[in-house]
């Protein structure tokens, strides 16, 4: 579905994601279907295993590891199952920015930050805030940036040279999202919105970054995948066209 949105400087259409009946959609629903009916007995066999280490007292580490595994896999897939029942659409990754993670409880602050300041960066650097992937419908979502504290103070070195210090300590999260204003239309906020009620995506992003104005950008939801490295799956929430670029 689609809406016209009329602002002093542009014509814009906001295009929503909205494609639960599609067939391309449903064929996508029934493979992770078959994923999950793979894992989880993936899951049944590995717990048995694991009942028989504990009670022959042998090392129980890689079934367990093994075990989590599994268990975040079948997690991925009910998710991924979760966004496209909503009518989201799977779309290549592409560069942008996160503005809002979702966590469980079991996330921790990041560690406190030492460092030789510098006049030319600016800002925190303490750790972002990294999504651990909860369950659908369960967590909250918070900031990348956490607040804190700091201190600055002067350090002698070895040469008796004085280096400007400082010292940051992380706070608390911030549950208040810095919607980004490169999106700031009422239907995309509408449609962030009911994202975030869904509690599906593990993480909220536009693309591209706030900075760049001239591009029409996209909202889009990202659900981690199981392994450290690899790309976060991407859904398309919203994609707000400037008519004048549908020009020829």
């Amino acid at each position: 579905m689609s809406s016209l949105i009329t602002t002093n400087s542009e014509t814009s259409l906001v295009q929503l994601a909205d494609a639960a009946e599609s067939h391309p959609q449903r064929s996508l629903i029934t493979f992770c279907k078959q994923k999950i009916a793979e894992v989880s007995g993936e899951v049944a066999e590995l717990t048995e295993a694991l009942e028989k280490a504990t009670k022959n007292r042998w090392n129980r580490v890689p079934i367990q590891n093994a075990l989590r595994g599994a268990k975040r896999r079948q997690q991925y897939y009910e998710k991924v199952i979760a966004a496209l029942n909503a009518g989201y659409v799977v779309m290549p990754p592409v560069s942008c920015e996160v503005f809002a993670v979702r966590i469980s409880d079991q996330v921790r602050l990041p560690g406190d930050r030492e460092y030789k300041r510098s006049y030319y960066r600016t800002g925190s650097r303490l750790d972002a805030v990294e999504s651990d992937a909860p369950q659908a419908g369960t967590g909250m979502y918070v900031a990348p940036e956490v607040s804190f504290t700091h201190e600055d103070y002067d350090e002698k070195g070895p040469d008796g040279t004085v280096v400007n210090m400082r010292f940051e300590e992380a706070t608390d999260f911030i549950e208040d999202i810095p919607f980004p204003l490169l999106i700031a239309k009422p239907a995309m906020m509408d449609a962030c919105k009911s994202a975030l009620a869904h509690r599906i995506f593990d993480e909220m992003a536009v693309s591209p970054s706030r900075t760049a104005r001239k591009q029409d950008p996209i909202l889009i939801g990202r659900i981690k995948r199981v392994g450290k490295f690899k790309e976060p799956l991407h859904f398309m929430i919203g994609w707000l066209v400037r008519k004048e670029d549908l020009l020829p």
